[in-house]
């Protein structure tokens, strides 16, 4: 198994550094088990407390037409960009990410690609100014209109299998000092999901949250929703959590995009392509230079 570590300088640039491992994730998911107990009381306590926050400005309607995330979630290959982004080719795949001198995270579980980031980021939207963790009911065929998805059977089998692929996945997280095997708790991204009739339901947890609000993003849904979910909404997410003008390497990028590609140049090529693509639907300006791109927001 190959495990692989990227950090976050104080310039929130994105380092990569990897290593061999041996422990299988059947021994991770033993361990996980082993943890549980003693850290379910202090995580429900900071989850029952954590409420998504509400910030109001001169336009009402930016309150309801913006995702908020972490920004950690925008810059590293937590969601991946494949090609392919249907959650049923989504392969158990182990990730640790870390902040220097914040603690990190270990996600194990079926890989989550940026059509799960779409659909958790609506949730997300629909519990602002409520406690992430309480469990709620929706339609799903209005939760496939708010996620620009067509309302069919299809959709709604993709819909289902995202909700099941981050239920399934499991994480540990820990405060400086610590590490997978000495964590300060564990959560699933989704605590619960019904899927009955037109009236489903689901839980949140607030870990993932928790760990890392300190450095949130917002995200216009006018600018998102028409982005194909791939290197389209990574370019979008990943500049929305930069400053203007922000100019990247083609490495820094291809770490962000997670594991698809192998080969750099046929990335660099596509890369360019969903630049355009982002560039004319969201009216930014975009100037792409051997091994750089720079988008102009």
């Amino acid at each position: 198994m190959h495990e692989t570590t990227y950090f976050l300088d104080e310039e929130n640039a994105v380092i990569r550094t990897s290593r061999e491992v041996s422990m299988s994730e059947v021994q991770f998911y033993a361990e996980l088990e082993e943890t549980r107990e003693r850290a379910r009381d202090d995580a429900e306590k900071k989850a029952n407390a954590l409420v998504v926050p509400i910030v109001r400005s001169k336009k009402s309607t930016w309150y309801d037409s913006a995702y908020l995330l972490p920004a950690l979630w925008n810059t590293t290959p937590i969601f991946d960009a494949c090609r392919d982004s249907r959650p049923e080719h989504a392969a158990a795949s182990p990730l640790v990410i870390e902040r220097k001198g914040c603690g990190g995270m270990h996600y194990i579980g079926p890989q989550l690609r940026q059509a799960h980031k779409r659909v958790y980021a609506e949730l997300l939207r629909m519990r602002r100014g409520e406690a992430i963790n309480g469990e709620f009911e929706y339609n799903p065929y209005r939760m496939l209109e708010a996620l620009g998805w067509g309302v069919n059977q299809r959709n709604k089998d993709k819909l289902r299998d995202c909700l099941r692929d981050m239920y399934k996945g499991g994480v540990v997280w820990w405060s400086e000092g610590g590490s997978a095997r000495n964590p300060g708790g564990e959560f699933r991204l989704i605590a619960l999901a019904t899927y009955a009739g037109t009236k489903w339901k689901v839980q949140l947890t607030s870990g993932a949250i928790a760990l890392f609000e300190m450095h949130m993003t917002y995200l216009s849904c006018a600018n998102r929703k028409p982005l194909q979910d791939g290197l389209q909404t990574l370019i979008y997410d990943f500049w929305s959590s930069h400053p203007p003008a922000y100019e990247a390497t083609l490495d820094e990028l291809h770490y962000a995009a997670g594991s698809a590609y192998s080969d750099l140049a046929e990335f660099g090529r596509d890369l360019r392509a969903a630049a355009t693509v982002v560039s004319v639907k969201c009216s930014w300006g975009m100037k792409s230079t051997r091994g750089k791109l720079q988008m102009f927001k």
